[in-house]
């Protein structure tokens, strides 16, 4: 039997789930892999001593498709407002939802997250 649920909201949904990282300083990569090639978008956990800041930071490698998401002081939970508008796939705007749980002591982060296809694009720009 094959069964196939699409969800819609005013965009498509792509992918949705939950990851808990391995350890709490472990890097979790997503790939999304597609016709037009590999997307990688990169979580990097770093615990800033100096600046107590929340924040993140963001660094593109356009030579191989990875986006690299350095994300400051994340020890409470955190979330995206809205959907964050990262890229391009299939010629439609590529969104990304998360909301990050908080990592105690003894226990990783877990990352809920969805990607959402929005509306199209000319020209490949947003």
């Amino acid at each position: 039997m094959n069964l196939q649920v699409k969800i819609k909201n005013g965009y498509d949904l792509l992918a949705s789930g939950s990851f808990i990282a391995f350890d709490d300083n472990s890097t979790i990569e997503f790939n999304l892999i597609s016709d037009e090639g590999p997307l990688v978008l990169s979580f990097i956990f770093i615990d800033d001593k100096k600046d107590k800041d929340v924040r993140i930071s963001s660094e593109l490698n356009s030579n191989d498709n990875n986006l690299k998401l350095k994300l400051y002081n994340y020890r409470d939970k955190r979330n995206t407002i809205k959907p964050w508008l990262i890229g391009v796939l299939y010629n439609r705007e590529l969104y990304m939802h998360f909301i990050i749980d908080p990592s105690h002591k003894t226990l990783p982060r877990k990352i809920n997250y969805s990607f959402y296809l929005g509306k199209e694009i000319s020209n490949g720009e947003i």
